[in-house]
């Protein structure tokens, strides 16, 4: 798998690596867009977005034919030079990507720094030739530059030591691979549970809602203090009856004889 690699940054330094203007490229970019194909090929298994990879590769691989003779199109303005510039910017992006998904420690840190400043070096041109921010072309070289050379020795030196580690061929692609759905899995997991946790803050938030709603239908007369109130004065409406009931002791026996001698009487009343 090293070897492969390595493929990759020996490719990735013929492209990097220009004669002055007024000499001639005798190493073809293409030749070196093709050594990085083949390095990419062969460690397909390993790399993530290796598809991605591959196709931007081919696409600087064609962009480097048109512009290898000294009299192409991007020789006559230097706006079109960089712009013939941006697949291979692209693909270093992508490849600092696929990298850092690979790597431990403080390899992966570099590489996500690494990662972020390729969109500068593509935009730092755009300042340059669109704003007229000529201060910026020394900056923007350095950039660029430093950029370049980071990433072929992160190439040349990617996963120095695994092979005698975890294997060699398809042991290591196969211990990579799961490594890299290992993380992924996790990531799933971590988003998952974000989900989760904004549903339940979503749920929470609608019972509070429908709560405050309910109580703004309460009635005055609904209150608890009314209705306690309310079932206070009914206990003590019913406990002043049944006393005095039980305090009268008249039965049932009683009150029909009283009615047997009131009718009795009323004969009585009308012939005096």
């Amino acid at each position: 798998m090293v070897r492969n690699v390595q493929t990759v940054a020996m490719g990735l330094l013929i492209v990097v690596l220009d004669v002055p203007p007024t000499g001639y490229d005798w190493i073809a970019d293409p030749l070196g867009w093709i050594l990085v194909l083949l390095g990419l090929a062969a460690v397909k298994d390993v790399l993530p977005n290796s598809r991605g990879l591959s196709i931007t590769g081919w696409v600087c691989l064609a962009v480097s034919v048109l512009t290898w003779p000294a009299d192409s199109v991007a020789t006559i303005d230097d706006s079109l030079g960089w712009v013939f510039s941006l697949p291979e910017i692209a693909w270093c992006f992508l490849m600092c990507d696929a990298l850092h998904d690979v790597s431990e420690g403080g390899r992966r840190m570099t590489l996500l720094w690494l990662r972020n400043l390729f969109p500068l070096v593509g935009v730092l041109p755009a300042l340059i030739y669109g704003g007229g921010l000529d201060w910026l072309t020394t900056p923007a070289a350095v950039f660029a530059v430093a950029a370049n050379v980071t990433l072929i020795y992160l190439l040349w030196t990617a996963e120095e030591g695994s092979e005698a580690e975890e294997g060699t061929g398809a042991e290591a692609a196969a211990a990579i691979r799961a490594r890299n759905e290992a993380r992924s899995a996790t990531r799933a997991a971590a988003d998952g549970a974000r989900s989760v946790a904004s549903g339940a803050k979503s749920a929470a938030g609608t019972a509070k809602s429908a709560a405050g709603r309910t109580a703004d239908r309460v009635w005055p007369w609904q209150t608890p203090e009314r209705v306690a109130e309310r079932e206070k004065k009914s206990r003590s409406g019913s406990g002043r009856t049944g006393a005095g009931d039980s305090g009268s002791g008249i039965t049932g026996a009683e009150v029909v004889a009283k009615v047997r001698k009131r009718r009795e009487n009323r004969p009585n009343r009308r012939s005096s």
